[in-house]
């Protein structure tokens, strides 16, 4: 069935949702749905969705669709906007996880993904502010999930501006992705050290990634004060990552010297090894001669 009882829907909100993109491209599709009341339905569930105004009865439906066709994209990223909505965060990345699987190539699906992975992981970073305490409190599990998702946030938004998809309110996100990020790896209690020489190469690690994710949210939104500041606020650990570099190359030299004098003895060893060996073959030649002369004497 074709419906035409409506206008087109996309660009209709300023927040274009997946689930009304992925209505769009269902018009005309009968294996997808089963007649005008099941596309109404899921059509005033997603006009409930945009307009904030989501109910069981619509999230349910939502809920049908992705298992009335499980091998269909367009079921999970409708599934997974509505989870997103209700704020079960990792249940939405499961489902868009889903409809990316199906549809590698619809650039909506990897924006919505990394939308619900930075909800998934602004709710692990809200936890302790809720509690009144801070990031520092994080368990590693937590720790781990947050970075996993903004990690991922930012790559799958990388590879949307790679189709040409990238859009103004993309870059903000990434900006936001990276700052979130950047936030999390110094907030890291291996960077919680006594003095600058107690870096090791783990802590340079964590504090290198925390600078460039710090750098890369203040150049994509320049005109954010809050990126712009978090830049500032880490060139402490510029200046101790220049320190631990300098001491590393040193170390470097020290060690390459101290390689060097060892080859330069072990050299030395086999060349007096070598003139020893000459010198007794030179002395048993001389032996030998004296014997073979007193034996013509003879």
């Amino acid at each position: 069935h074709t419906h035409m009882g409506r206008a087109p829907i996309l660009g209709r909100s300023p927040a274009l949702s997946l689930a009304l993109v992925a209505l769009s491209s269902a018009s005309g599709s009968d294996d997808w749905y089963r007649g005008a009341t099941h596309i109404d339905e899921l059509r005033e569930a997603s006009d409930r969705l945009q307009e904030g105004t989501l109910d069981e009865h619509a999230f349910q439906t939502f809920v049908r669709q992705a298992e009335r066709a499980p091998d269909d994209w367009r079921g999970h990223a409708m599934l997974g906007q509505a989870q997103t909505s209700r704020g079960s965060h990792q249940a939405a990345v499961a489902s868009l996880k889903r409809a990316r699987k199906l549809a590698p190539d619809v650039p909506q699906v990897a924006t919505a993904l990394a939308t619900a992975h930075d909800a998934l992981a602004a709710a692990l970073l809200d936890a302790p502010t809720a509690a009144n305490l801070t990031l520092v409190n994080l368990t590693k599990q937590q720790r781990r999930r947050a970075a996993r998702s903004l990690r991922e946030a930012i790559a799958l938004r990388s590879h949307a501006e790679g189709t040409g998809a990238g859009a103004g309110a993309d870059v903000a996100a990434a900006a936001t992705s990276h700052h979130r990020l950047s936030r999390l790896l110094a907030s890291d209690p291996l960077l919680e050290l006594a003095a600058p020489e107690d870096i090791d190469d783990r802590a340079a690690e964590v504090m290198s990634e925390a600078v460039r994710h710090a750098r890369t949210a203040a150049r994509l939104d320049p005109a954010s004060a809050v990126f712009a500041a978090r830049a500032k606020q880490l060139r402490g650990f510029e200046e101790a990552l220049r320190k631990y570099r300098e001491a590393d190359r040193r170390s470097y030299k020290d060690r390459e010297a101290a390689v060097h004098a060892m080859h330069r003895q072990m050299e030395e060893k086999r060349e007096e090894e070598e003139e020893d060996e000459a010198v007794r073959a030179e002395e048993a030649a001389e032996e030998a001669a004296r014997r073979r002369a007193k034996q013509e004497l003879r």
